[in-house]
């Protein structure tokens, strides 16, 4: 069976802190022991056992995780995230566009005895291997009831999705239409911090500068849906990318050639980039943005057939 959320546990017996971490996927996160304090614009927001963080998709996250402090039992942390890989209908959807009021708001939902008991039920629902049909149900019955306590305007603040949400929605309304799906996206790990796509020219220099001389690793991730089987398997490549010692006139020049928008990390290791680039340890392919060799993998895992694919053959000349 298709499964239509994910659940994470997190632990952890020591302050934890995390900056630019990575949110795919629309998500709520529920501290059951300590506390989760994050940077939310200029201010610092608390999630305790009180409410919840609501997180839309793709999302960055600067947060500290403190363990609880009790005489009765050790200080821990402890929390809950729940992944959500079915968007609404689109009626509720509509419905949410006309709330944009509540996009301003900061990502907190004060919690309550009903959302409780509809966050309880659609947790226990994962184990017990439902059909998808009978899953959509349960999460359609939480949304409703996220909807009236203004929490879903916050999980899906608008009617337009990203691409992965507009590809898991045709999955769920045409399932019949789709055979094949994929999914891909990649991020930089270096200094304990994630990092994503520079939102202008200051924050790439800054990362080029960065990673100048240093090493850092590129994680390529894939999901893989195949109807025929009815599943969705997912993996991840790590690189290790070093980079040659930069001078200030490369760095400037590499920024003059616009290749850093849009792109992780700032830099096309498959055009002009490359000559920043000392070596690698790992996937080229990954680096560049899709890991063929684990992709390959994962298809032949699910029994694709290659032989489909036209061979253009080769002339003399």
């Amino acid at each position: 069976m298709t499964a239509l959320i994910g659940i994470n546990h997190y632990y952890s017996r020591k302050p934890q802190a995390l900056r630019n971490l990575p949110i795919y996927v629309p998500s709520i996160i529920a501290v059951q022991a300590g506390s989760k304090r994050l940077q939310w614009h200029d201010k610092t927001l608390s999630c305790n056992g009180s409410n919840w963080l609501i997180v839309p998709a793709n999302q960055r996250l600067t947060f500290v995780n403190t363990p609880s402090v009790s005489r009765q039992e050790l200080s821990r942390f402890r929390s809950t995230q729940v992944t959500f890989l079915a968007p609404p209908a689109k009626a509720m959807m509509d419905l949410i566009a006309n709330t944009s009021k509540r996009r301003s708001l900061p990502p907190i939902l004060p919690r309550n005895p009903k959302l409780d008991f509809a966050f309880a039920q659609l947790q226990e629902m994962v184990n017990h291997n439902l059909m998808t049909g009978v899953q959509q149900h349960y999460l359609n019955g939480f949304y409703q009831q996220l909807l009236e306590a203004g929490g879903m305007p916050l999980l899906f603040p608008s009617s337009r999705v990203s691409s992965s949400e507009q590809i898991s929605r045709y999955l769920a309304e045409k399932p019949a239409e789709v055979k094949w799906a994929v999914a891909a996206d990649t991020f930089i790990y270096f200094e304990k911090t994630t990092i994503g796509k520079p939102a202008d020219r200051s924050e790439a220099y800054r990362e080029l500068k960065r990673f100048s001389g240093q090493t850092h690793q590129v994680y390529s991730g894939i999901t893989l849906y195949s109807a025929q089987r009815d599943v969705i398997v997912s993996d991840v490549e790590v690189t290790d990318v070093t980079f040659r010692e930069l001078t200030e006139n490369e760095i400037q020049w590499y920024l003059r050639t616009e290749e850093w928008k849009g792109v992780a990390g700032s830099y096309r290791i498959q055009e002009k980039g490359e000559c920043l680039i000392k070596g690698i340890n790992g996937s080229y392919s990954s680096v560049m943005g899709l890991p063929i060799t684990l992709f390959y993998g994962m298809l032949t895992k699910l029994n694709y057939k290659f032989d489909k694919f036209p061979v253009a053959k080769a002339t003399e000349t």
